[in-house]
Protein backbone atom coordinates (compact mmCIF):
# COMPACT_ATOMS: atom_id res chain seq x y z
CA UNK A 1 0.00 0.00 0.00
CA UNK A 2 2.65 2.18 0.74
CA UNK A 3 4.50 2.06 -3.14
CA UNK A 4 0.94 2.73 -4.27
CA UNK A 5 0.52 5.52 -2.53
CA UNK A 6 4.20 6.54 -3.02
CA UNK A 7 3.65 6.09 -7.00
CA UNK A 8 0.27 7.65 -6.89
CA UNK A 9 1.81 10.60 -5.08
CA UNK A 10 5.33 10.76 -7.77
CA UNK A 11 2.62 10.58 -10.50
CA UNK A 12 0.78 13.18 -9.28
CA UNK A 13 3.56 15.67 -8.82
CA UNK A 14 4.44 14.39 -12.37
CA UNK A 15 1.10 15.81 -13.81
CA UNK A 16 1.63 18.63 -11.44
CA UNK A 17 4.83 19.43 -13.23
CA UNK A 18 3.65 19.19 -16.58
CA UNK A 19 0.73 21.78 -15.90
CA UNK A 20 2.98 24.04 -14.80
CA UNK A 21 5.41 23.93 -17.32
CA UNK A 22 2.45 23.98 -20.35
CA UNK A 23 1.30 26.89 -18.57
CA UNK A 24 4.75 28.75 -18.31
CA UNK A 25 5.42 27.58 -22.15
CA UNK A 26 2.60 29.56 -22.55
CA UNK A 27 2.97 32.46 -20.38
CA UNK A 28 6.32 32.87 -21.63
CA UNK A 29 6.23 31.98 -25.33
CA UNK A 30 2.79 33.02 -26.21
CA UNK A 31 2.28 36.31 -24.58
CA UNK A 32 5.77 37.73 -23.22
CA UNK A 33 7.33 36.48 -26.83
CA UNK A 34 4.77 37.28 -29.03
CA UNK A 35 1.29 38.91 -27.46
CA UNK A 36 3.17 41.46 -25.64
CA UNK A 37 5.67 42.37 -28.30
CA UNK A 38 2.52 42.74 -31.12
CA UNK A 39 0.52 44.01 -28.48
CA UNK A 40 2.66 46.97 -27.52
CA UNK A 41 3.74 47.53 -31.75
CA UNK A 42 -0.23 47.89 -31.87
CA UNK A 43 -0.09 50.63 -29.47
CA UNK A 44 2.36 52.49 -30.99
CA UNK A 45 0.66 52.39 -34.69
CA UNK A 46 -0.62 56.07 -35.33
CA UNK A 47 -4.03 55.26 -37.07
CA UNK A 48 -5.00 52.37 -34.27
CA UNK A 49 -4.08 55.13 -31.76
CA UNK A 50 -7.11 57.32 -33.27
CA UNK A 51 -9.33 54.28 -33.60
CA UNK A 52 -8.82 53.93 -29.72
CA UNK A 53 -9.89 56.99 -28.56
CA UNK A 54 -12.14 57.24 -31.09
CA UNK A 55 -13.72 53.81 -29.26
CA UNK A 56 -13.06 55.71 -25.64
CA UNK A 57 -15.22 58.99 -26.76
CA UNK A 58 -17.92 58.63 -29.80
CA UNK A 59 -17.83 54.70 -30.41
CA UNK A 60 -21.14 53.24 -29.30
CA UNK A 61 -20.90 50.50 -26.54
CA UNK A 62 -22.86 47.82 -28.09
CA UNK A 63 -20.61 47.99 -31.14
CA UNK A 64 -17.61 48.17 -29.49
CA UNK A 65 -18.95 45.20 -27.51
CA UNK A 66 -19.24 43.36 -30.87
CA UNK A 67 -15.86 44.32 -32.07
CA UNK A 68 -14.42 43.09 -29.04
CA UNK A 69 -16.62 39.76 -29.21
CA UNK A 70 -15.27 38.97 -32.41
CA UNK A 71 -11.87 38.13 -31.92
CA UNK A 72 -12.31 36.61 -28.07
CA UNK A 73 -14.64 34.08 -29.48
CA UNK A 74 -12.32 33.43 -32.09
CA UNK A 75 -9.09 33.45 -29.71
CA UNK A 76 -11.51 31.00 -27.48
CA UNK A 77 -12.38 28.82 -30.30
CA UNK A 78 -8.80 28.32 -31.37
CA UNK A 79 -7.25 27.55 -27.93
CA UNK A 80 -10.65 25.05 -27.57
CA UNK A 81 -9.28 23.23 -31.09
CA UNK A 82 -6.14 23.37 -30.04
CA UNK A 83 -6.63 21.67 -26.87
CA UNK A 84 -8.62 19.20 -28.81
CA UNK A 85 -6.18 18.13 -31.45
CA UNK A 86 -3.23 18.40 -28.03
CA UNK A 87 -5.82 15.51 -26.77
CA UNK A 88 -6.09 13.98 -30.12
CA UNK A 89 -2.72 13.20 -30.28
CA UNK A 90 -1.91 15.94 -33.38
CA UNK A 91 0.60 18.01 -31.04
CA UNK A 92 1.84 19.63 -34.06
CA UNK A 93 -1.36 21.29 -35.27
CA UNK A 94 -2.63 22.06 -31.38
CA UNK A 95 1.17 23.96 -31.26
CA UNK A 96 -0.26 25.90 -34.57
CA UNK A 97 -3.23 26.53 -33.23
CA UNK A 98 -2.12 27.82 -30.26
CA UNK A 99 0.33 30.44 -31.76
CA UNK A 100 -2.66 31.22 -33.95
CA UNK A 101 -4.79 32.10 -30.70
CA UNK A 102 -1.73 34.17 -29.22
CA UNK A 103 -2.21 36.65 -32.33
CA UNK A 104 -5.70 37.15 -31.58
CA UNK A 105 -4.67 37.93 -27.85
CA UNK A 106 -3.22 41.52 -28.85
CA UNK A 107 -6.31 42.51 -30.18
CA UNK A 108 -8.16 41.47 -27.65
CA UNK A 109 -6.60 43.33 -24.79
CA UNK A 110 -6.13 46.32 -26.92
CA UNK A 111 -9.91 46.47 -27.42
CA UNK A 112 -10.28 45.55 -23.70
CA UNK A 113 -7.87 48.18 -22.70
CA UNK A 114 -9.38 51.04 -25.26
CA UNK A 115 -13.03 50.24 -24.18
CA UNK A 116 -12.61 49.29 -20.95
CA UNK A 117 -14.94 51.30 -19.15
CA UNK A 118 -18.35 50.49 -21.89
CA UNK A 119 -17.37 47.17 -21.64
CA UNK A 120 -17.73 46.96 -18.41
CA UNK A 121 -21.39 47.99 -18.47
CA UNK A 122 -22.06 44.66 -19.85
CA UNK A 123 -23.01 42.87 -17.05
CA UNK A 124 -21.33 39.73 -18.66
CA UNK A 125 -18.06 41.31 -18.90
CA UNK A 126 -17.79 42.91 -15.80
CA UNK A 127 -19.37 39.78 -13.84
CA UNK A 128 -15.96 37.60 -15.96
CA UNK A 129 -13.67 40.74 -14.62
CA UNK A 130 -14.49 40.80 -11.44
CA UNK A 131 -14.36 36.52 -11.13
CA UNK A 132 -10.77 36.75 -12.96
CA UNK A 133 -9.42 39.47 -10.33
CA UNK A 134 -11.10 37.36 -7.93
CA UNK A 135 -9.43 34.20 -8.91
CA UNK A 136 -6.09 36.14 -8.72
CA UNK A 137 -6.68 37.30 -5.29
CA UNK A 138 -7.28 33.29 -4.03
CA UNK A 139 -4.67 31.31 -2.09
CA UNK A 140 -4.35 28.42 -4.76
CA UNK A 141 -3.63 31.30 -7.99
CA UNK A 142 -0.65 32.69 -5.53
CA UNK A 143 0.68 29.54 -4.52
CA UNK A 144 0.67 28.34 -8.05
CA UNK A 145 2.14 31.74 -9.35
CA UNK A 146 5.06 31.49 -6.52
CA UNK A 147 5.76 27.66 -7.69
CA UNK A 148 5.58 28.19 -11.43
CA UNK A 149 8.12 31.41 -10.34
CA UNK A 150 10.24 29.39 -8.39
CA UNK A 151 10.59 26.60 -11.41
CA UNK A 152 11.15 29.28 -14.12
CA UNK A 153 14.34 30.37 -12.22
CA UNK A 154 15.26 26.45 -11.26
CA UNK A 155 14.78 26.16 -15.32
CA UNK A 156 17.01 29.27 -16.47
CA UNK A 157 19.52 28.53 -14.33
CA UNK A 158 19.90 25.04 -15.22
CA UNK A 159 19.91 26.14 -18.78
CA UNK A 160 22.04 28.96 -18.19
CA UNK A 161 24.67 26.22 -16.64
CA UNK A 162 24.34 23.78 -19.32
CA UNK A 163 24.00 26.14 -22.44
CA UNK A 164 25.79 24.97 -25.57
CA UNK A 165 26.38 21.52 -23.83
CA UNK A 166 23.05 20.20 -25.51
CA UNK A 167 20.05 21.01 -26.95
CA UNK A 168 16.69 21.16 -25.39
CA UNK A 169 15.25 18.18 -27.13
CA UNK A 170 17.75 16.24 -25.38
CA UNK A 171 17.86 17.28 -22.32
CA UNK A 172 14.12 16.82 -22.78
CA UNK A 173 14.52 13.20 -23.66
CA UNK A 174 17.27 12.16 -21.05
CA UNK A 175 15.06 13.85 -18.22
CA UNK A 176 11.89 11.67 -19.62
CA UNK A 177 14.54 8.27 -19.41
CA UNK A 178 15.81 9.19 -16.13
CA UNK A 179 12.03 9.40 -15.04
CA UNK A 180 10.58 6.24 -16.90
CA UNK A 181 13.51 4.28 -15.13
CA UNK A 182 13.12 5.12 -11.66
CA UNK A 183 8.80 4.45 -12.28
CA UNK A 184 9.98 0.74 -13.19
CA UNK A 185 12.23 0.33 -10.27
CA UNK A 186 9.64 1.94 -8.29
CA UNK A 187 6.59 -1.21 -10.14
CA UNK A 188 9.37 -3.75 -9.50
CA UNK A 189 9.33 -3.50 -5.65
CA UNK A 190 7.78 -6.17 -3.87
CA UNK A 191 4.35 -4.86 -2.02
Amino acid sequence: MKYLLTLLTGLLRLIEIILILLFLLIEEVLWVRIGLPIYNHLRKIRLLQRFEDYMQTKMNQWLLFIIFLIPFILMEVLGIWAGKMFVTGNFIGGVLLYIAKGFCTPLVVFVFNAGKPKLLNFKIVAGSYRFILWLKQTEIYQSVINRMTKIKKVIKGYLKSIKGERSLFALFKVQIAKTYCRLRKMLRRPL
